[in-house]
């Protein structure tokens, strides 16, 4: 063992990254939200001109 302690030094770890499959998992994710949402809006856009038309 050395005799004076030497410092870790942050700049020479790795950058985290995610595991390509949890990468995955949020585009799939984001997308069947995108997904939703176009679908609530035409879901209100529905009610707002038929139902409450009426």
């Amino acid at each position: 063992m050395p005799a004076t302690p030497t410092a870790t030094r942050l700049d020479d770890a790795a950058g985290a990254r995610l595991d390509d499959a949890v990468v995955n998992d949020y585009f799939r994710l984001r997308k069947g939200i995108e997904i939703v949402t176009q679908q609530i809006a035409g879901l209100q856009a529905y009610v707002t001109q038929v139902c409450l038309a009426q």
